[in-house]
């Protein structure tokens, strides 16, 4: 507003003085047409006649003079142009940059680091050490229990109970074929095992069995697998039925199963078994 108030002002100044000076023009060619009018005469002094031109010219440049003043003070500077949004624009886009190569930095580092397991590692956790020895004798002073599933004296670190207890109970039914616990000594079934601490003191002999017998076996084995790499027994694994060769062994018999049953497995004993110790 202030700034205004004295743009009106100069203005003001500026016609002001225009108007004064064209006044003193105006009163000096009416004192001019006076004179000549009482002289009734033309002006024939040359300097007279400059004087009085150069007055007109002097009245026709203060006039001009005082519109340019006018026009100078009406005109104002242009506005400094607007760097804020382009500004704050640059530094968007920078910070954007930086923020995608710290991203792209840290992908690579993080990639980096992660290395693959090797083809040649395994998930198990390590053995123990832990062994039954070679005799009942030693088998009871380490502390193992006969598992049913392996038949084999075990370390009871590695000992899955949950599964042998399912088993047992399987094995137990009277429904299994040549009756309940088939275990026998020979091939006609004629030689019962009839319980298992009399199957467990055959550490270090074989067994016969049937082939039902020997696929439920494989059947249960594949729940104590399972139930082992969820983490029961610390997911330690024994030493028997440990490995590839073992589910090999029961899967080809499985598959074979489903071909049909074999005529065999109804007169005679065809499977056997290993009974002996554990480790893990």
């Amino acid at each position: 507003m202030e700034n205004t108030w004295s743009i009106h002002k100069l203005v003001g100044r500026i016609i002001t003085g225009g108007t004064k000076k064209t006044q003193d023009g105006q009163q000096a060619a009416g004192e001019y047409q006076r004179l000549a009018t009482d002289h009734e005469s033309p002006i024939d002094n040359d300097d007279e006649r400059a004087t009085i031109e150069q007055s007109h010219v002097h009245d026709k440049a203060g006039e001009a003079g005082g519109l340019e003043d006018i026009e100078d003070a009406v005109s104002l500077p242009p506005p400094p142009p607007r760097r804020g949004p382009r500004l704050a624009q640059l530094w968007l886009l920078l910070g954007a940059l930086i923020a995608t190569i710290l991203l792209l930095v840290t992908a690579i580092t993080t990639i980096r680091h992660i290395k693959p397991p090797s083809p040649n590692s395994s998930l198990k956790p390590p053995k123990l050490g832990l062994h039954c020895g070679s005799s009942l004798a030693e088998a009871r002073a380490n502390g193992c229990e006969f598992d049913l599933l392996s038949y084999s004296w075990t370390p009871s670190a590695c000992y899955d109970r949950s599964t042998d207890l399912e088993f047992r109970e399987w094995v137990h039914r009277p429904e299994r074929q040549f009756g309940a616990f088939p275990f026998f000594l020979d091939r006609q079934g004629t030689a019962h095992i009839t319980d298992e601490e009399t199957l467990s003191f055959r550490a270090g002999s074989l067994a016969r069995t049937t082939q039902e017998e020997h696929l439920g076996h494989c059947i249960f084995w594949m729940r104590r697998v399972e139930r082992i790499l969820e983490g029961a027994n610390g997911g330690r694994f024994a030493e028997r039925g440990d490995g590839m060769p073992h589910t090999l062994h029961c899967t080809e018999n499985l598959l074979a199963r489903l071909e049909g049953p074999n005529p065999k497995d109804r007169d005679e004993l065809h499977a056997v078994i290993a009974i002996g110790y554990n480790t893990c």
